[in-house]
């Protein structure tokens, strides 16, 4: 869930104006908790008890909604707990503002991988295992890095170009390095369940359980990996339109009767005779189902431009050891200002914008170089 930023003009510049709209955040965070993540979280929680040790699955967060979450609903997050207590989900290690630090600078993202993990512990009593980068990036000469940062596997995106053809239902490894396996999301039935479910027009509208389950491999070898948000559920399928009982026949079948089993990111990646070779990825690959890459933050002149200038300012902050500075840069890092910029055709993918609050790239783009201008202004000459 993104941040919520202010609209920042050129006679706002040097004024003291919030950079970001807290109060709509965080109303917006609270209604999505009480249409989604909570009736959710509390159907996945009465399944985990009527078959325990059978339902299991993972959830990861960006550290400012785990902050609010605490504030505001602590909750769901003692359910959350719960259920990783009883061994029903683990969570999975990502930066703490879900910045694109990867690609330009691998100390820092270190830094927030390191800072989530201490979030996690403190707040969930989690260790995360399995690695989830901003957008599901992979990039194969990152593989011995996040080996030796200690992680079990990686959690990557599963478009059909980033796999050149073959089966998402399968691990990979990067070139040279299988003791990392790589868990792709498998995009189709994935965004069947987040974007196509109930899709006016979708031929097969809204997706019925049996349907559903008969279209997941079931090979001895397969392992599929659902990948959504969960704001899919109540939110941008409503309740009323029938989602959670889907949700619930699904499930059902598949615990009451089904061949296969639920497992986690961190059993999944230990099943070696699902390996299926190596997978190099020189340039970094994303989940979206568009196009393999990360164009969609990149792209164009624009995002380009913007990621420098974040990035200039960066050290310039750093050395004031100031926390207020430090914070509002940290949660302009966060890699959707960068992507609400994109033009077409990424604009184009219902998934990557669902929380876009721009028109268009220009807005969006002048609305952050303002907002990295007023923080400019804010350091002590």
């Amino acid at each position: 869930m993104p941040d919520q930023p202010a609209a920042v003009t050129l006679f706002d510049l040097g004024g003291g104006k919030p950079l970001f709209d807290d109060a709509a955040f965080v109303q917006r965070l609270l209604d999505r908790c009480d249409r989604s993540w909570a009736p959710a979280i509390g159907q996945l929680a009465a399944l985990a008890r009527r078959y325990p040790g059978k339902l299991r699955f993972a959830c990861w967060s960006s550290g400012r909604v785990l902050h609010l979450l605490h504030l505001h609903r602590p909750e769901l997050l003692d359910a959350l707990r719960a259920l990783g207590d009883a061994g029903a989900v683990e969570w999975l290690a990502t930066p703490e503002e879900g910045s694109l630090a990867f690609a330009w600078d691998r100390k820092w993202m270190i830094s927030e991988l390191d800072r989530q993990h201490s979030l996690l512990h403190r707040l969930l009593g989690a260790e995360p295992a399995v690695l989830a980068l901003p957008g599901l990036a992979y990039l194969s000469p990152m593989g011995f890095l996040v080996h030796q940062l200690g992680y079990q596997g990686w959690l990557i995106g599963g478009a059909e170009q980033a796999l050149h053809g073959r089966s998402p239902a399968r691990l990979y490894h990067p070139p040279h390095l299988p003791e990392l396996p790589l868990l792709p999301r498998h995009a189709a039935l994935s965004e069947d369940l987040e974007i196509r479910w109930g899709q006016p027009g979708w031929e097969h509208g809204p997706l019925s359980a049996d349907r559903f389950r008969a279209w997941i491999p079931a090979g001895p070898d397969d392992l599929t990996t659902l990948v959504f948000g969960l704001h899919a559920l109540g939110e941008r399928w409503p309740a009323s339109g029938g989602i959670f009982d889907f949700w619930q026949q699904w499930l059902e079948l598949e615990l009451n009767e089904g061949t296969q089993r639920f497992v986690l990111p961190s059993e999944a990646v230990r099943r070696t005779n699902s390996l299926a070779g190596p997978l190099e990825a020189l340039d970094a690959l994303a989940w979206s189902g568009l196009q393999a890459g990360l164009p969609a933050w990149r792209g164009n002149e624009l995002q380009q431009a913007a990621f420098a200038a974040l990035a200039d300012l960066r050290n310039a902050i750093w050395r004031l050891h100031d926390e207020a500075l430090q914070d509002l840069w940290l949660r302009l890092s966060d890699a959707d200002h960068l992507l609400w910029m994109a033009d077409a055709p990424w604009r184009e993918d219902e998934k990557l914008f669902s929380d876009c609050p721009f028109p268009g790239p220009h807005a969006a783009y002048l609305n952050f170089m303002n907002q990295l201008a007023d923080l400019e202004l804010r350091l002590p000459r």
